[in-house]
């Protein structure tokens, strides 16, 4: 199963990361992705706090794979056995002009539960990113 999202931020591709990268201010602007706790370079476990929307919140250690600055973010999340349930997390930038940035932000699922994460979860976790990715432009756009 997997989970994409995508938005067109007005923004440089250096301020956008800066923001996505911002864990310590996630509190101030971030609805879904409350907190994030952790070494920004890969092989560094982050504890990560999400409130899906109508949800509990939750937290998540998932283990930074890949942070390239600029470029990509992406984590791994397993729960039990990687057989059993696991979730690469990723936030892509793409640079569309000097002052415009895609954001690409979404989860693969797999294992055993993903279809049973799907079906309870699926939905609220879809909003979760769209609503983060509205506040991330939000907050990119009127800082400028």
């Amino acid at each position: 199963m997997r989970l994409n999202t995508e938005i067109v931020i007005n923004g440089n591709i250096a301020k956008v990361w800066q923001t996505l990268t911002d864990f310590q201010s996630y509190s101030h602007w971030n609805p879904f992705m409350t907190c994030i706790e952790g070494e920004k370079k890969a092989g560094a476990k982050l504890k990560v706090k999400i409130i899906p929307p109508g949800g509990k919140s939750m937290i998540f250690t998932p283990t930074l794979i890949k942070f390239d600055t600029n470029q990509e973010m992406r984590w791994i999340g397993i729960l039990g056995a990687s057989w059993l349930f696991s979730g690469e997390h990723y936030f892509k930038l793409e640079k569309l002009n000097e002052e415009s940035t895609k954001l690409i932000h979404g989860e693969i699922f797999s294992g055993l539960l993903s279809p049973i994460f799907s079906a309870l979860s699926g939905k609220k976790t879809l909003q979760g990113f769209n609503l983060m990715n509205e506040a991330l432009k939000t907050r990119v756009e009127s800082t400028h």
